[in-house]
């Protein structure tokens, strides 16, 4: 199934994956909304689905505006809902496929929460994402991914720092992931389309390959969840 079509199918039943609770989840949320801080004015959400993470960004950037995009025209609509329901002003939602963004506009920062493994070619997809932000401009993104060895020993060093913390992370993430084996979960991952999953290390060459700069990787307790940062050189 393409990745419009799903999404389309799945919109009003999202909620039920309930990650909205889970730590990784709450974690990546977070960990997105600190980068973000308080201080921008134009903020683009790609891949805004059901209008979480920009309704958050909206309550916390209270003086600036949100635009979220998603190739569903269901998850807009869905999106909207929620967004009359909370009485913010402050976002607009819009159906777009997020490759073709219109370098036109230009954003202080643009978030990609799980979403750029929907993405085979992820080169032209920063590149787009690149021009699309202002000088100084940041993107932050929301990671789910396959560790390679060379991740998986960079991050023993933060795991043994907590390992109660670390043991929290992995059976939340254990249990929420045994919950798409049972109905009504099992729709999901059987029809869920193909993913192009690329881990921390990979993604930061490939955004220092288009021009960003002062990039980070922030490494959850969880191996298989990040948040990479990067910045467009003024």
């Amino acid at each position: 199934m393409d990745v419009e079509k799903f999404f389309d199918e799945y919109a009003r039943n999202y909620v039920i994956q309930k990650r909205y609770k889970t730590l990784w989840y709450k974690w990546l949320v977070d960990t997105i909304l600190k980068e973000i801080g308080n201080k921008v004015s134009r903020v683009l959400d790609l891949g805004s689905g059901d209008g979480f993470l920009a309704i958050k960004l909206a309550k916390k950037i209270k003086n600036g505006f949100i635009f979220g995009i998603d190739i569903a025209s269901n998850m807009v609509l869905e999106a909207r809902r929620k967004q009359k329901k909370e009485r913010i002003n402050n976002i607009i939602f819009w159906k777009k496929r997020i490759e073709d963004l219109n370098r036109g506009m230009k954003f202080d920062a643009i978030v990609a929460n799980l979403v750029i493994d929907k993405i085979k070619n992820k080169r032209q997809l920063l590149k787009r994402i690149y021009k699309c932000l202002k000088n100084n401009g940041k993107l932050v993104i929301g990671l789910c991914f396959k560790p390679s060895k060379n991740y998986l020993r960079s991050i023993t060093v933060l795991r043994k720092k907590n390992e109660v913390m670390a043991k929290k992370f992995d059976d939340d993430y254990l249990k929420w992931k045994k919950k798409f084996r049972k109905k009504p979960f099992i729709f999901y991952s059987k029809e869920h389309p193909k993913s192009y999953k690329i881990e921390p290390l990979k993604l930061k060459k490939l955004m220092a390959s288009v021009g960003f700069q002062k990039i980070r990787i922030i490494s959850s307790y969880n191996p298989e969840i990040a948040v990479i940062v990067g910045i467009k050189s003024s």
